[in-house]
């Protein structure tokens, strides 16, 4: 029997299980959703002040990593004062990510935030701390929600003095930020998260002096983090959005649904990653993945592998070992590298300066944009979340701006002219290249924690 035939059916009927994958998958949402990309890093932050500005009766804030600057403060103090003027304020902190002093955390507490951080480190649990909370979400008044790849410092926002973070969040309202709301009620409620108690915590403020962003040295952490919002550049006060609905920036998607792992929260949708393999599964013509770590565990390279047999164009994107700043994640990347082109997948790196942090997956007209990473660790470790948007137009503006990302990287290949432009001049880059291949064997006996 001819073999083309039955190949063209086999194809035929993918077509139709990514028909079918992304009607079903959005049967829970009721109504059509208003979705705006944010892109801008100025944008992306202003939209966090808008969003906690504007809530009326409730916030809820997950974020993995809480960086010691001038931002992390700055949002901080806008959740501090949405407490003080009557908004129940609930924010989730990654122990192992949090860097905010705990006086300042203690001062967010008086005022009326609540905090609990996620596994923190106890003897009895040791063997928790490898599990993380990675999520990023912020929902004002379960109407109103940003999730994406930002945690929260001055290198996600364009505000670093050295190299910043190139990333991507969404801003949505409508019923799915209901179902992102329910998710975070059930990691509020869970055993992974313990509150935060200033009583136990050092808080003799009085013999403890704080350097403001601005250089004037505060004796409390109520000063400290009104100072704090004084050193917001003046860009991001005349950068003024509104995140309510407006027809000319924002898109109407009828098709859009909210992902989370189950390691923690479970009982309410499949996990993530089973989600996100359905998709590569079903995809029929092109998937594009841009990840700042990009190690594949088995079944993400055996879906990705069978895409490519059955004439699906695979393009991945990730770190350079110029841009990334985790060598050892990078030396997990490198062994995996001569498999990805054996397998044909288009394989390319970011050359920097800045370093490429934005987690988007797009299949076809299909895109899963927020915290997820393609590697082991948040397929076996950690809490996830992500978006699923089937919408021809919001895939097509994903794609471009993708694109620009592209057009910063160079496609991995084994011609000269590859290897010439990965060259590291220098003592601290010659150094990366020390650790990165020190770091190559361990790499391959903890991938799993890559």
């Amino acid at each position: 029997m001819n073999r083309r035939p039955q190949t063209a059916i086999r194809n035929l009927l993918r077509c139709l299980l990514t028909l079918l994958i992304s009607t079903a998958a959005f049967v829970q949402t009721s109504s059509a959703d208003t979705l705006r990309i944010l892109d801008d890093n100025t944008v992306a932050l202003h939209a966090r002040f808008q969003l906690i500005d504007s809530a009326q009766w409730r916030i809820d804030y997950a974020c993995f990593e809480l960086r010691a600057d001038d931002v992390s403060h700055a949002v901080l103090a806008h959740l501090w004062m949405a407490a003080r003027r009557g908004v129940e304020v609930r924010l989730i902190v990654d122990a192992y990510g949090n860097h905010i002093a705990s006086p300042v955390l203690a001062e967010l507490a008086d005022g009326g935030v609540q905090i609990r951080r996620f596994h923190p480190f106890r003897l009895r649990d040791a063997h928790r701390y490898t599990r993380r909370m990675h999520d990023k979400l912020l929902i004002a008044d379960r109407s109103l929600m940003i999730v994406g790849g930002r945690n929260l410092g001055s290198v996600y926002f364009g505000r670093s003095r050295e190299a910043n973070f190139v990333d991507r969040d969404f801003a949505i309202t409508g019923s799915t930020v209901g179902q992102a709301d329910d998710y975070f009620e059930r990691l509020w409620a869970s055993d992974a998260v313990v509150p935060f108690c200033p009583r136990c915590e050092s808080r003799n403020c009085g013999q403890t002096t704080y350097d403001s962003p601005v250089g004037i040295p505060l004796t409390t952490p109520a000063e400290f983090l009104g100072r704090a919002l004084c050193n917001i550049d003046a860009d991001v006060s005349r950068k003024r959005i509104s995140l309510r609905p407006r027809p000319v920036f924002d898109v109407q998607v009828a098709r859009l649904r909210f992902l989370h792992s189950n390691r923690v929260v479970s009982g309410i949708s499949p996990d993530i990653t089973d989600e996100i393999l359905a998709l590569i599964d079903s995809s029929c013509r092109e998937i594009i993945i841009e990840t700042p770590y990009l190690i594949l565990s088995y079944r993400i390279e055996r879906a990705l592998r069978a895409a490519v047999q059955r004439g699906v164009r695979v393009h991945l994107l990730g770190n350079s070992l110029a841009s990334i700043d985790k060598p050892f994640a990078h030396a997990g990347y490198v062994n995996q590298k001569e498999t990805m082109l054996r397998i044909g997948i288009d394989l390319w790196e970011y050359r920097g300066p800045n370093m490429l942090h934005a987690k988007t997956i797009l299949v076809d007209d299909c895109v899963v944009i927020g915290s997820y990473d393609l590697h082991p660790r948040s397929e076996y470790y950690d809490t996830e979340t992500a978006v699923l948007i089937s919408d021809a137009r919001i895939t097509a503006a994903i794609r471009a701006s993708m694109m620009q990302h592209f057009a910063g990287a160079i496609r991995v290949c084994h011609s000269p002219g590859y290897k010439q432009t990965r060259r590291l001049t220098g003592s601290p880059r010659k150094m990366r290249i020390i650790k990165m291949q020190l770091f190559r064997l361990p790499a391959q006996l903890l991938k799993k924690h890559l």
